[in-house]
């Protein structure tokens, strides 16, 4: 049996691994921890837990696996198409991805219409003090 080939499959890989690395980035910030201590988590340096973060290396399944049941999360939270790190690309910072998972977090429709708001008017305010 032949193996097809994706096109662009290097490509999707990198993605896929720059996306899952800002998820691992974001959990272990909410959770405190340094990459030297999640390393020894996973049994591995804290020097390759930055290359799981930037993408540089994709983190191994049974290490996820491993990391998600440390961390308390579902492994599909990693890589979820439906997840905000797929809306935000490489270059993005972690202010933001934690911005859209506080925003996700909030249930009260009133509240997440004032927490917008808010965010425009400084947006705004930002746009007129810099032009």
């Amino acid at each position: 049996m032949s193996r097809r080939k994706l096109a662009n499959s290097p490509q999707i890989e990198s993605r896929f691994a720059v996306e899952v690395g800002l998820r691992i980035r974001e959990a272990r910030l909410e959770k405190g921890l340094s990459m030297q201590a999640l390393g020894e988590t996973l049994h591995v340096s804290g020097q390759q837990i930055q290359k799981y973060e930037t993408g540089v290396n994709l983190i191994p399944l049974y290490r996820l696996l491993v990391l998600a049941d440390f961390l308390s999360l579902p492994p599909e939270s990693f890589w979820n198409s439906t997840g905000p790190a797929v809306e935000i690309h490489a270059g993005s910072d972690l202010g933001l991805l934690q911005l859209v998972r506080a925003y996700k977090r909030i249930n009260n429709p009133r509240m997440r219409q004032k927490v917008l708001q808010l965010v425009r008017e400084i947006a705004s305010e930002d746009t007129i003090s810099s032009g």
